[in-house]
């Protein structure tokens, strides 16, 4: 398991920085209305979404890409997604969420089992991290494989 200055260094000599400010974090936590994990707002300091390892991640602030705020409230208000979960990332017939209130912290499920984030009774085990440092470290990891 890396530490956080590890997975910065790795990130940096591969994708470069594309970090956000503390500007925008707060506004991901005011317009979601929730307070988002240090693992988090340390990692966005240095990456802030995109593609890593296999995943396409949501960018981490609006625009007219695909961000994790717009696409958590529209999975709140489609599907009623718990309050304490951000969307990270939809890869085909799943959804990777963060939980920002306990752990697993990242939960990888299929689309038929998002109902089940908070009772955990799912049909298709789904892949989970503890912390989204873990979650991190495992698509730094697979973009070296790519390589």
């Amino acid at each position: 398991m890396s530490n956080i200055f590890d997975l910065k260094k790795k990130c940096l000599a591969t994708l470069g920085s594309n970090g956000i400010s503390n500007q925008e974090l707060k506004q991901i936590e005011s317009l979601l209305s929730l307070s988002l994990p240090d693992d988090f707002k340390l990692i966005s300091e240095f990456f802030s979404g995109g593609t890593l390892g296999v995943i396409d991640n949501y960018s981490f602030v609006q625009g007219p890409w695909d961000n994790i705020i717009d696409e958590t409230i529209k999975m709140r208000n489609s599907i009623d997604l718990p309050h304490q979960f951000i969307v990270l990332a939809e890869p085909p017939e799943s959804l990777i969420v963060l939980n920002v209130e306990s752990s697993p912290s990242v939960t990888w499920c299929d689309a038929i089992d998002v109902c089940h984030l908070e009772d955990n009774l799912y049909e298709v085990p789904p892949d989970t991290w503890n912390s989204y440092k873990d979650f991190f470290s495992k698509l730094l990891s697979d973009e070296d494989s790519e390589s």
